[in-house]
């Protein structure tokens, strides 16, 4: 069933950010976030729209992909990257620092998985429908559906680990989730993720980053 925008749920619940969390939302580098659950009050599914509060003056509408209650051992590391973590070790000293709570592997977290709905919004319905009827981790397998994830990923992994291309190719390799394209020169492959980054247009970028040349 394809799910219109205006069958998309609409719930009072509010997703508290720090005020530089705003522009991240809004550029797809930060499509999570997480929470413990002895202390979230929020509920919602797949397809609700949430307040994202970010300060006193900036608030917007987020689209709930994905939510799930698991062990912080049980989410992966690259549903966790969408959110800016890129270890667990990261996690749990943030997580423990801003609630002001032991956080270990064992702790129960409420991760949630979204994006602004204008851009929900813009896409077609037939890839609307597919956001929310399917989990995060089938989601960022889609060839299709790269070009929403897979920067978000390459950002946090450039930024906070300096990865280098191969890095990068090796992380997606570990958690089978892409095949990039082609032969990579090794000249390519030695060079900095972030670099790459900077030139979205370019063919290696959509080579590398999305495993396409399309």
């Amino acid at each position: 069933m394809i799910m219109s925008v205006e069958k998309i749920r609409n719930s009072n619940n509010t997703l508290v950010f720090s005020e530089a969390a705003a522009p991240l939302i809004f550029a797809g580098l930060k499509l999570a976030t997480t929470k413990l659950v002895e202390l979230d009050p929020v509920t919602c599914s797949p397809g609700d729209v949430l307040t994202a509060e970010c300060g006193e003056k900036n608030s917007f509408p987020v689209v709930i992909l994905d939510v799930a209650d698991l062990k912080l051992e049980e989410i992966s590391l690259p549903r966790l990257s969408l959110g800016s973590f890129i270890s667990y070790d990261e996690a749990t000293d943030k997580l423990g620092s801003f609630f002001q709570k032991k956080v270990d592997m064992e702790t129960l977290v409420r991760h949630y998985v979204f994006i602004p709905k204008d851009k929900f919004d813009s896409l077609p319905e037939k890839v609307r429908s597919i956001l929310v009827e399917n989990s995060i981790e089938d989601l960022m397998r889609m060839q299709e559906l790269k070009e929403i994830f897979y920067p978000s990923m390459a950002h946090w992994l450039a930024v906070k680990l300096d990865y280098s291309v191969s890095e990068w190719i090796e992380f997606l390799n570990l958690f089978l989730l892409i095949n990039v394209a082609g032969n990579i020169e090794e000249a390519d492959q030695n060079a900095q993720l972030t670099d790459l980054l900077k030139n979205k247009d370019s063919e290696l970028y959509r080579q590398i980053v999305l495993g396409s040349t399309k």
